[in-house]
């Protein structure tokens, strides 16, 4: 199910004839729970062709540095793995974004991307709006309740902006179903950047990435209320003997399978703290 206010139109080109639907993967760079590709999906068997997931990496994003991009890499390897699973080709172009998915959206039939809240992001699917010959949709895939949907206007205070917040929940905390793609990409020819090449990831040795490596860290120290969805802090011994302390928000995995995954690697049941 993908509700109706998660999706917003980022320009007013139509659905043109074409070759595939092009899901621009930017934000939610994971195959699981993901109701921006899952809406793409839909999508292409509607208009019966397949599916191509874009994903641009830029040199200069801003403040990223060696380990950022190793950690993305080495994350985008399980998310390649499970999209060619369902018969989904997964592109990376060596390029900003904006302009790695221009150069897709000449073929697309719409072009789908998922929410993106920091300045830059914002900036990409402005220009794409303004260049794109296609339809243009956004879905939000990050946030349990969409922050269009939880307040109208800027808010102060948490205290008037949680209850918003979770009068809301029982209409978005609902399962996302992974839905099959009719029409297989994974033969369709396209230019990628090769992320199998650990010539970069060997020079920095981070701990690791992924959802199979979330649900490991998660189960490591949980430190956590799984209704209020707060915050894991784990420390972990990265390669070459460096102490590195990760802080993550899980808050994209709202899935109950996640956290059963959690759960059952754990010695016991809960520790709140």
């Amino acid at each position: 199910m993908i509700q109706e206010k998660r999706v917003e139109k980022l320009n007013n080109k139509p659905v043109k004839t074409g070759k595939y639907v092009l899901y621009w993967m930017q934000a939610a760079q994971r195959a699981e729970y993901n109701h921006a590709l899952e809406y793409s999906v839909i999508s292409a068997n509607k208009l019966k062709v397949p599916i191509i997931v874009l994903l641009g990496i830029a040199d200069d994003y801003p403040e990223a540095n060696l380990r950022h991009y190793h950690f993305m890499l080495e994350g985008l390897k399980e998310t390649k793995n499970v999209l060619e699973k369902r018969g989904i080709k997964l592109v990376v172009k060596h390029k900003h974004p904006e302009l790695a998915a221009a150069e897709l959206a000449k073929r697309a039939c719409i072009v789908i991307v998922d929410a993106g809240h920091t300045r830059v992001q914002r900036r990409w699917r402005r220009y794409a709006a303004r260049h794109f010959q296609c339809s243009l949709e956004e879905v939000e895939t990050n946030l349990i309740v969409p922050v269009t949907e939880a307040s109208e206007k800027e808010n102060f205070s948490a205290g008037t902006f949680r209850p918003r917040i979770i009068a809301k929940l029982k209409d978005y905390l609902v399962k996302l179903k992974h839905v099959k793609p009719l029409y297989d990409s994974l033969n369709m020819k396209f230019a990628s950047f090769d992320i199998r090449d650990d010539h970069i990831l060997n020079q920095c040795g981070f701990a690791g990435s992924g959802l199979a490596y979330d649900v490991h860290m998660a189960s490591a120290v949980l430190l956590f209320d799984a209704e209020a969805f707060s915050y894991i802090t784990v420390v972990c011994d990265g390669k070459g003997g460096d102490r590195i302390l990760v802080t993550a928000l899980f808050i994209h995995h709202t899935d109950n399978e996640f956290w059963d995954s959690v759960k059952s690697l754990l010695p016991f049941e809960k520790r709140s703290g």
